[in-house]
């Protein structure tokens, strides 16, 4: 791939800062009602009378709801425009979001999810389609890898912020919080940003058009490596990130704020990775940041239960009357905090190259509705890991779901590695 000049936030236009700065807190809002579940998630089963395994259908649910509602917003957004389908999008995740903190059951709580995982459908269509349409190629990889970061910003703020709201105000509370939120970020939207600069509008909105799109799209084999790359970092961070969960309560004594502050440990490594991945996906390739990013966070995944191990030996040699991180000395928390801290540093470094990546296979067009199929993947991959997941975590254990994460997150690579490698019709490859 030729070198691309690299373009830091500070030397974007004024409007076009403003823009990476809505689309971030775009992504920041969808991140933050989506990921929240994960720490909240054994308060809230025990106040709705469920267990872990059955709770974990509120995330199914919201991933369904999440593939189902892209599918049908990717050729809308490319034949309305993006920034309708955000406003749109965020509105009715502030609406579903309101429903949660109304909800005084299993069956109402499962019913608010769908509807708000339809809001984030919308939402996953646009946001980074918007990016792509937007700025040009020297400025592309950077400006998604800022975006991109409002995702993560999620784990660093949106996570222990509301993880610690749930615990002291209630978990009802929390979620009028983040309703408000994405309520404010719909007015943002609205008034404050202009139409991406280069969209390219489809001319035709009908069902038809529609399946020929996905169509088009699937014969692509570039675009089917981008689309099994997707499920399997949906399938195998759900796995990963939701039963870390419960097995830092198990193993560690931390109660809801302090699984937050576990989550937010890798914000740092994360902020600034993003955007550092982009210059380094233009000066080496895509593809050889995804696979790298992809095999550490595999490694890490997979090592993340013998850290249990290596806090029995730590407190072994541990002098009496430490202060506490949950029920145990604070040092023996050390080894997955770490693990968690690189590989979210990981999973940062391959998300804005892969998703820039994703923009670049696909006509101006098109990208609505390749964004569709792309996070209609992901989340049917998040659906299957969060039940996978508890079906491993209630036969197998934890050891059982990191193992089975960790293989998918390598095996993902490589389909995608495989598959951009196999030439097109046209006979192109990438890069």
């Amino acid at each position: 791939m030729p070198q691309a000049e690299e373009v830091g936030l500070a030397k974007l236009s004024g409007s076009d800062r403003w823009v990476t700065v809505m689309l971030a807190t775009v992504m920041f809002t969808s991140g933050v009602d989506m990921l929240v579940m994960t720490p909240i998630l054994p308060q809230l089963a025990k106040e709705l009378g469920v267990n872990v395994s059955v709770a974990g259908l509120w995330i199914t649910a919201y991933a369904g709801s999440t593939a189902l509602f892209a599918l049908i917003f990717g050729p809308i957004s490319d034949h309305w425009g993006r920034r309708r389908v955000l406003v749109l999008g965020l509105l009715v995740l502030a609406l579903g979001t309101l429903c949660c903190a109304w909800a005084e059951d299993h069956p109402l709580m499962l019913g608010a999810r769908v509807l708000a995982g339809a809001g984030a459908g919308m939402l996953v269509t646009s946001t980074t389609s918007f990016a792509g349409d937007h700025f040009g190629k020297n400025e592309r990889a950077v400006a998604i890898g800022h975006v991109m970061n409002g995702f993560f910003l999620s784990l660093i703020l949106g996570m222990p912020i509301g993880a610690w709201l749930s615990a002291t105000f209630g978990w009802q509370r929390m979620f009028l919080v983040l309703a408000g939120v994405a309520g404010l970020g719909a007015l943002g939207v609205a008034f404050t940003i202009p139409e991406p600069r280069h969209e390219q509008r489809s001319l035709q909105l009908s069902l038809g058009h529609a399946l020929g799109s996905y169509r088009s799209l699937l014969a692509d084999r570039r675009v089917v490596g981008v689309l099994l790359m997707s499920a399997a970092i949906g399938l195998s961070m759900t796995m990963y990130s939701v039963y870390t969960s419960p097995w830092l309560e198990l193993v560690y004594g931390l109660d809801t704020g302090h699984r937050g502050l576990v989550y937010a440990v890798g914000g740092p490594a994360i902020f600034v990775g993003g955007p550092v991945a982009g210059r380094l996906s233009d000066r080496f390739g895509r593809v050889r940041v995804i696979v790298i990013g992809s095999v550490v966070m595999g490694v890490l995944q997979l090592v993340m239960p013998a850290c249990g191990l290596l806090s029995n030996t730590i407190e072994a040699h541990l002098p009496a009357g430490l202060v506490t991180f949950g029920s145990r000395a604070w040092p023996v928390a050390l080894p997955p905090l770490f693990a968690f801290f690189v590989a979210m540093a990981a999973g940062a470094a391959r998300s804005g190259p892969y998703q820039t990546l994703a923009i670049e296979v696909t006509a101006p067009e098109q990208r609505g509705a390749q964004a569709a199929m792309r996070n209609a993947c992901n989340q049917a991959g998040t659906s299957f890991g969060a039940a996978l997941g508890g079906i491993l975590w209630a036969s197998a254990g934890y050891s059982a779901v990191c193992v089975v994460a960790a293989a998918v997150t390598v095996l993902g690579a490589v389909a995608l590695l495989v598959f951009l490698r196999i030439p097109t019709p046209s006979g192109s490859t990438w890069p």
